[in-house]
């Protein structure tokens, strides 16, 4: 990871972002953009099935209440209402979370909004045969068909480095 400080409306805050050499890692690339998180996003993950990812991702908030990624069993899941992603404070940016995730069997780091928000998780349950990733579809009482946009989707399958 690289560490850098930034300016922001609250001033100068430290930021934290995976180095840009990772990049030579990068080997299939899996995309789309502009699609609500659903079935048709959902069956295109299928297809992925190495446990070793580096993942960028802008989400839009449509309607939902809350939406989310599921990286073999690790919820990433944001609430709208208190703006907090896995019950860290992180807000919207124009409706919009960026976030960049790595994940390496069973560590997820997760890089949100720029590197403004940072953390690791050691994910050891998940099951590495039966590798998965989708997105979580939030249900709203107010509204019948939640949406969320997934404004901008890429995955990389990554190289081990062993």
């Amino acid at each position: 990871m690289e560490m850098s400080l930034k300016t922001t409306p609250n001033g100068v805050r430290l930021h934290v972002e995976p180095v840009s050499e990772i990049e030579a890692l990068h080997t299939k690339k899996h995309s789309l953009e502009n699609l609500y998180i659903g079935e048709e996003v959902n069956d295109k993950l299928k297809a992925i099935k190495s446990p070793i990812l580096h993942i960028k991702t802008t989400i839009e908030a449509d309607n939902s209440r809350f939406f989310g990624m599921n990286i073999n069993g690790y919820e990433l899941k944001y609430d709208i209402a208190t703006n907090t992603l896995n019950d860290v404070f992180i807000p919207l940016q124009n409706r919009r979370l960026e976030l960049e995730v790595i994940v390496d069997k069973t560590v997820i780091e997760v890089y949100a909004n720029g590197g403004r928000y940072y953390w690791f998780y050691n994910y050891p349950t998940g099951d590495l045969d039966n590798f998965n990733i989708r997105f979580i579809k939030g249900g709203d009482p107010l509204h019948k068909n939640p949406r969320t946009l997934v404004k901008k989707l890429e995955i990389h399958e990554l190289l081990s480095i062993w």
